[in-house]
């Protein structure tokens, strides 16, 4: 009996060892069995373990770290070889521009040829109105459209600029947004005062109004010299004086951020603005002092404040934001004391 169970055991331990040997001179069977049975096999490959990156993301990074190049040489366009990064003119840009697009589409992009396009934008009128017919085609995805406007941008000129407002005027919301974004760009690129004129004396279809009001918005939110930021306050405060109610809100808010911390601005511009007859001007108002970081509201403003408090006329909304604000200085004072 004895011997029976060890010649079992035996052949039992015989058998192991054998498919042991197998599995390692066999070269394939680990695939397979990883293929079968995913996490069993061998290691993981490389790609495996890299970072998916949005397509869009890769874009405009390239876009960035280009222009930051650009910006090292002084602002000056590169001088690139036919090799490297050639400037395309005419059919043979509208060629590369289709294909770009294409491969925008599909999430793939060459580094090389976004700085060809880019350059070549910069380069000549001809390429920009290509850029701006692809713009304005149906058939590309808003993504990609969003790429090419930024792309556009870089351009900051009138052609740029007047594009800007077809868009903005475009009856279609996806080109007004577009038109928003390519204004606000504008603006943020050194020409805040050419893109301001135009877009606050614009007419636009009437759900187009908060795209504007954003583009208006951003003009307090940018560093401008000191010259720039006396046309842009002018152009701000003649529109308060002359314009529609639609956008004077917005104008008020920027004619505000420009003078942040300028305690005797913001009273001189709440003083004038916290009894207008549009309720949204006195709320936009009130909210002015918000930008008054050090300083006290003069005896002028916080007497009109109090009435607005306690006036029952007034909108539970403008009454309590008076109140709130208020509240607040005395709150700061109170700590500044201490």
């Amino acid at each position: 009996m004895f011997r029976i169970k060890y010649h079992v055991l035996f052949i039992v331990s015989f058998l192991v060892n054998g498919l042991l040997i197998f599995i390692i001179i066999s070269p394939g069977l680990t695939e397979k069995l990883s293929g079968m049975y995913p996490g069993v096999g061998p290691e993981q490959t490389k790609e495996s373990y890299q970072k998916k990156t949005d397509p869009d993301e890769q874009v405009l990074m390239a876009l960035m770290n280009n222009e930051v190049r650009r910006k090292d040489r002084g602002q000056a366009l590169p001088a690139v070889s036919p090799e490297v990064n050639p400037v395309y003119k005419g059919s043979s840009f509208r060629q590369v521009l289709q294909g770009f697009i294409g491969q925008l589409e599909k999430g793939q992009f060459s580094q090389n040829e976004l700085e060809a396009i880019q350059n070549s934008i910069q380069a000549n009128e001809e390429a920009a109105g290509l850029v701006m017919e692809a713009i304005l085609a149906s058939g590309t995805s808003y993504d990609t459209k969003s790429v090419l406007v930024e792309m556009l941008s870089l351009r900051n000129d009138s052609l740029t600029m007047n594009f800007a407002m077809e868009l903005l005027q475009n009856p279609d919301h996806p080109m007004q947004a577009l038109g928003g974004d390519l204004a606000s760009r504008i603006i943020r690129n050194g020409r805040a005062s050419q893109m301001l004129e135009s877009v606050i004396w614009g007419n636009y279809p009437p759900e187009t109004q908060q795209i504007v009001q954003s583009v208006i918005q951003s003009v307090g939110n940018i560093s401008v010299d000191d010259h720039d930021k006396e046309q842009v306050a002018h152009l701000l405060d003649d529109y308060m004086i002359n314009g529609g109610e639609s956008f004077r809100p917005a104008a008020l808010t920027s004619l505000a951020a420009l003078e942040a911390n300028d305690p005797e601005a913001l009273n001189q511009l709440a003083d004038r603005y916290l009894d207008d007859k549009n309720e949204d001007i006195r709320l936009a108002a009130i909210q002015t002092l918000y930008n008054m970081e050090n300083g006290q509201l003069s005896a002028d403003v916080q007497s009109k404040l109090l009435e607005i408090s306690n006036d029952t006329n007034q909108s539970y909304y403008i009454r309590s934001a008076a109140l709130q604000i208020l509240g607040d200085f005395v709150e700061s004072h109170r700590k500044n004391l201490q």
